[in-house]
């Protein structure tokens, strides 16, 4: 007769093989895409290559929520989710920072920017105190947490987050009307 902690390492065992499927298809997709043209039988399989990842990833996600149920005896609510605390750090940034600033960003292949770019990037940059400035490329260019920027800083948390509340409110009104000044 098994146990549930014997059916649980069943689990957790599937799981791991699972991820590594998953992983190694996600290599293999990517190499594929990284390829500028692609024959027939290279695009057959890199569909087939996402109608896989597709299905593992259903498949870890239902064996998650079985070892979930196995273990708390209790069915996860519906978007449940591990609370922000329990998250990797590596899940609680971003590397761009906030949402609301992608807009402003478009996917492009890494290169080196010019000088117009730079010189956006010091004037915006220049609109900040330096306490704001300190903050936002802490949290923002060095993925630090709130609570790891205001230990560096010797301020409370919520310091820190009135500072980047202000750093974005600024650097919105100026990639807006800044940039329209340019234009006239």
């Amino acid at each position: 007769m098994k146990y549930t902690y014997d059916i649980a390492n069943e689990y957790r065992e599937d799981l791991k093989r699972l991820n590594k499927e998953k992983f190694s298809r996600d290599r293999e997709r990517a190499f594929l895409k990284e390829i500028e043209y692609l024959s027939m039988d290279q695009l057959q399989r890199l569909t087939d290559l996402e109608a896989d990842i597709s299905q593992i990833s259903g498949m870890i996600s239902s064996t998650e929520y079985a070892l979930f149920w196995i273990e708390s005896g209790h069915e996860r609510m519906a978007g449940e989710k591990r609370p922000i605390t329990n998250q990797s750090k590596k899940k609680r940034t971003q590397l761009w920072g906030n949402i609301e600033h992608s807009k402003y960003l478009s996917y492009e292949a890494p290169r080196e920017l010019e000088r117009e770019e730079l010189q956006l990037i010091d004037d915006v940059m220049r609109e900040l105190s330096e306490v704001e400035r300190v903050a936002y490329i802490s949290i923002y260019g060095k993925c630090n947490t709130y609570a790891e920027t205001a230990e560096y800083m010797n301020v409370p948390r919520s310091t820190v987050q009135r500072y980047i509340e202000r750093a974005k409110k600024k650097i919105d009104h100026e990639l807006l009307y800044g940039a329209q000044l340019q234009l006239v």
